[in-house]
C-alpha cells in the first residue's frame, strides 16, 4: 500500500501502470470539532491569531485520575500524541484535562501522569514529569494534609517550583460545600462537653449521601501536626441517632490534630447522617471539617462554611490556583468552588489570598466513550489557565515562571487590592496578556536549564542512591552497632577512588578508611562508577542521636533526622549564625543554586532538604546543628 498527493488529471495514467491493483481515495479521519467554550470565553482563539502564538516549544503536564480512551481521541484528531508516564489509575477526567489545555494551546507537548495512590506516589508522578521536561504542570487532584500548615504534598510543591522554575497550576478543589469552620462551642450533655454546630436541624451537622455513594469526614482543629495535646474526638451516626463510626485517637503531646471515619451508602435510597464532635481533654480550639466523597459527586453540610475551603497544594502561595466561575453580565463563582482565604497557624500565622483567579468551566469535551458531554468543577477550569501558560511562555522562552503568573493575573485587569474570596483576582482575558519587557527576566535568570538538573527520586531515608562519579553523602539517622563504619560502602565500586571527608576546624580533607566510624550528619565523599543503592541499618532507639557542632566558614552537613525538611524549618535555631547552603547534586557533578538564609524565590529557605543528600553550610559564627525526627 503506497499513500500520495496526485493531480485529478494524472489519475487514469497512473491506473495504467503496472503494478497498480487499485486506487481509492483516502477518506479523511472523523475530525471533533468540539472546542471548549472558555477558548471564546477568554478570547485565547483571537490572542492566538493577533500573537502567532500556539504553545509550541511548551510542555505540559497533567496529574489527574486516568486518560481511558486516549487513543480513541488521538486517533480521530481531537489530541496530539500524549506522553504517558503512568496511567495505572483509571477514569477519564486527565483525558478531558488534556483536552482543554490543547483546544487553548494546540501545538504544547502535552504529558500525562496519574496522581498515584498516596502522597508519595503523586509527588513522585510530579517529579518524573520534571524530568521528562514540563515547563507547567496541572492537576485536580486534593490528598488530605494539615488544614492549617504546609503538608508533605505542598512542601514538596514549593520546593520544585522554587528549584526548577516549574509553574505550578491547580484546580481549587469543588469544597466550598463540603467545609465546616468555627471555633469551639461546647454544651454539656451526659457529662461530655459536644461542639455547638448551631445549624439547621440544632447542635448537629447533617449531610445527605446519595446511594452507591462513600467517603470520609475530617476533623483537625488549629494544632501543630505531630505535637497536639488537645484532645477532640468524632462521631458518626445514621439516620436513626445509631452510632456507626468514631475516631478517637488520643493526643496527648505528639499527636496529629486529626479525627477521621468513612461513610458508606450501599443501598437503593438517599440517606442522612450526623456528625458529632466531643471535646475529649482540651483547650478550645478552631474546628475545621471537611466531608469528602471518593467520586466527583458532592454533599453538602449543614451547617457548612464556604469561606476558608482551601487547603493542601492549593493553599501554596507559589502556585497558581484556579477557581471555577459563569460568565454572564456578571462573573459569578459556582456554588460549589471552595473559597478563601487561606488561614495558615504554622510556622506562623498568616491569611493566603487564594483562590488566585477563576475560569470557565460547565465546558464540553468528549469522554472516553466518544460522546460530548459537559465538565464542571474546578478541574475543568485549571486547565483554561495552563493553556494561557503556554501561550505566554511560547512568547517567551526562558521566561522565570513567577513572571508568567504575574502576566496572566494581571491579565484579569484586576489588582491584588481587588481580591475576592470567591473570584480571586477574576477571569483572565487573553488579548490582555502582556508579554512585553519579558527579555529583562531572560537575561538575568540564575535557574538552570530544566533539562539538566532535575529532582532526584527519594524513595526513603533509609536507601542512598549513587550516581555515576562524586556522590556526598549524609548520615541521617544513628547507625546501628555493627553497620556504623565505612564498610556500609565496600559493595560501591569506587574505581580504585578514596573515600574522602573534609574537617571543618582544621579546614583540611581526609582519607576515609573502612573502620572509621559514621555519626549521625556526618558528610563522606564518595566515588561511584555506576549507579548503585546501599541500604543504611538505623538504630531506631534514639538514644545515640548527636548535635553536630558548626564551626565559622564552610561545613559539610546533612539533615539530621529520617524526614525532609525545608532549610529555614531545621536551622531557625541558629537564626543569623548562617549564610548560605549549597547541595551537591550527584546527577549533574555540580550545585545546585544557593539557599541564602533570608532570600526569597529560587534561593528561599523555603527549599527542601533531604536525609542523606549532603550540602555544605558557611557559618558566620560557631553554632550547633540539633538532631531532628
Amino acid at each position: 500500500r503506497i499513500g500520495g498527493w496526485i493531480k485529478s488529471g494524472n489519475i487514469s495514467r497512473l491506473a495504467m501502470q503496472e503494478g497498480i491493483l487499485s486506487l481509492a481515495v483516502q477518506i479523511p479521519p472523523r475530525m471533533s470539532r468540539i472546542t471548549t467554550e472558555g477558548d471564546y470565553i477568554l478570547k485565547a482563539g483571537e490572542f492566538r491569531n493577533i500573537s502567532g502564538l500556539s504553545g509550541e516549544g511548551v510542555r505540559v503536564g497533567v496529574i489527574s485520575d486516568g486518560v481511558d480512551g486516549l487513543s480513541d481521541l488521538i486517533r480521530i484528531g481531537k489530541l496530539p500524541e500524549v506522553q504517558v508516564l503512568s496511567d495505572k489509575v483509571g477514569g477519564d477526567e486527565g483525558l478531558a484535562m488534556l483536552q482543554i489545555i490543547h483546544d487553548i494551546a494546540p501545538d504544547a507537548t502535552l504529558l500525562f501522569h496519574d496522581r498515584g495512590e498516596s502522597q508519595i506516589e503523586f509527588v513522585r508522578a510530579m517529579d518524573k514529569l520534571i524530568i521528562h521536561g514540563c515547563d507547567i504542570i496541572c492537576d485536580d487532584i486534593t490528598y488530605v494534609e494539615p488544614f492549617f500548615e504546609d503538608g508533605y504534598i505542598s512542601q514538596n510543591i514549593i520546593d520544585r517550583i522554587l528549584s526548577y522554575n516549574i509553574l505550578y497550576i491547580t484546580a481549587a478543589g469543588n469544597f466550598a460545600e463540603e467545609h465546616y469552620q468555627a471555633d469551639f462551642n461546647g454544651y454539656e450533655d451526659h457529662g461530655y462537653l459536644w461542639h455547638n454546630f448551631n445549624g439547621s436541624f440544632g447542635r448537629d451537622m447533617k449531610f445527605t449521601v446519595q446511594p452507591g455513594l462513600a467517603g470520609h469526614v475530617i476533623l483537625q482543629w488549629d494544632d501543630k501536626f505531630g505535637s497536639s495535646a488537645n484532645n477532640y474526638d468524632l462521631f458518626l451516626y445514621d439516620e436513626s441517632e445509631r452510632e456507626i463510626a468514631r475516631s478517637v485517637n488520643h493526643q496527648d503531646g505528639d499527636g496529629d490534630p486529626m479525627e477521621w471515619v468513612r461513610f458508606v451508602n450501599s443501598g437503593d435510597e438517599a440517606k442522612e447522617f450526623t456528625v458529632r464532635v466531643v471535646q475529649a481533654a482540651a483547650d478550645d480550639a478552631l474546628l475545621k471539617i471537611y466531608v469528602l466523597p471518593l467520586s466527583g459527586r458532592s454533599v453538602k453540610l449543614d451547617p457548612c462554611t464556604s469561606s476558608g475551603s482551601l487547603f493542601g497544594q492549593q493553599a501554596v502561595k507559589q502556585a497558581l490556583v484556579v477557581g471555577a466561575a459563569a460568565q454572564g453580565k456578571n462573573l459569578t463563582v459556582r456554588e460549589y468552588s471552595s473559597r478563601g482565604p487561606v488561614l495558615i497557624r504554622y510556622p506562623a500565622y498568616e491569611l493566603r489570598k487564594k483562590p488566585d483567579l477563576v475560569a470557565p468551566d460547565h465546558v464540553t469535551i468528549l469522554t472516553s466513550s466518544m460522546h460530548p458531554a459537559v465538565f464542571t468543577g474546578t478541574s475543568a477550569s485549571a486547565p483554561h489557565i495552563a493553556g494561557l501558560a503556554a501561550l505566554v511562555i511560547s512568547g517567551s522562552p526562558g521566561i522565570r515562571e513567577s513572571e508568567v503568573r504575574k502576566i496572566i493575573l494581571n491579565a484579569t485587569g484586576n489588582g491584588i487590592d481587588s481580591w475576592d474570596p470567591g473570584l480571586g483576582r477574576g477571569m483572565p482575558v487573553a488579548t490582555n496578556l502582556s508579554l512585553k519587557d519579558t527579555s529583562i527576566q531572560k537575561s538575568w535568570s540564575p535557574v538552570m536549564n530544566g533539562c539538566n538538573f532535575k529532582p532526584r527520586i527519594n524513595d526513603q531515608a533509609g536507601s542512598v542512591f549513587l550516581y555515576p562519579g562524586w556522590n556526598m553523602v549524609s548520615i541521617p539517622f544513628p547507625l546501628a552497632k555493627g553497620h556504623d563504619t565505612a564498610k556500609i560502602f565496600d559493595g560501591v565500586n569506587t574505581a580504585s577512588h578514596t573515600l574522602w571527608r573534609y574537617n571543618p576546624e582544621g579546614g583540611f580533607f581526609s582519607a576515609v578508611r573502612p573502620d572509621d566510624k559514621l555519626a549521625q550528619a556526618d558528610v563522606t565523599w564518595v566515588y561511584s562508577r555506576d549507579e548503585t543503592c546501599i541500604r543504611l541499618n538505623f538504630d531506631l532507639s534514639g538514644s545515640n542521636q548527636t548535635v553536630k557542632q558548626l564551626y565559622p566558614g564552610w561545613n559539610p552537613a546533612g539533615v539530621p533526622g529520617l524526614q525532609m525538611i525545608t532549610a529555614r524549618d531545621l536551622l531557625s535555631p541558629l537564626t543569623d549564625a548562617w549564610s548560605t547552603i549549597l547541595v551537591f547534586d550527584p546527577k549533574t557533578q555540580g550545585f545546585r543554586p544557593s539557599i541564602i538564609n533570608g532570600g526569597y524565590g529560587t534561593y528561599s529557605p523555603s527549599r527542601l532538604l533531604y536525609p542523606t543528600e549532603g550540602w555544605w553550610i558557611y557559618m558566620n559564627r560557631p553554632e550547633i546543628l540539633l538532631p531532628g525526627c
